[in-house]
């Protein structure tokens, strides 16, 4: 394998995800997500309706390259294309969802009650930092 190579960096508090090559290799698109907000980016540099410093909620999927220069991705629950340093266009859609499924009877659980239990399982064990483990063996 080569050494590694630096292509982009995250924002400082920012972190990246959803990369995306150009076919021509050339271009990488991903979304940089900094706080409660993200920001689809093409190589270091701010793409879609919130190239100003604002943010988008970019939906963390990998954009799709339509062209060298255009990219279809989804953010603030639309579906976009943009061009690369220039406009962006909503896809016009509509979807309608229905859900046909029984009624769920949800499990009372006993919170408050003071009565014994049976154990079912025991999750994540630890040991203290004081403890030795000789001192676990019977």
């Amino acid at each position: 394998m080569g050494a590694g190579k630096t292509v982009v960096t995250a924002s400082r508090g920012a972190h990246l995800n959803s990369p995306a090559w150009a076919a021509d290799g050339k271009h990488l698109a991903y979304v940089e997500f900094d706080g409660t907000k993200s920001l689809l980016k093409i190589s270091g540099e701010a793409s879609g309706p919130m190239q100003a410093g604002d943010k988008d909620d970019v939906f963390p999927f990998p954009p799709v390259w339509l062209a060298p220069d255009e990219i279809l991705y989804a953010a603030n629950g639309k579906i976009c294309i943009s061009k690369q340093g220039g406009e962006t266009r909503e896809i016009p859609f509509l979807a309608q969802v229905t859900f046909n499924r029984p009624p769920y009877k949800g499990k009372k659980y006993e919170f408050d009650s003071s009565q014994p239990t049976q154990v079912k399982g025991i999750v994540g064990p630890l040991l203290r930092p004081t403890e030795r483990r000789s001192s676990l063996k019977q």
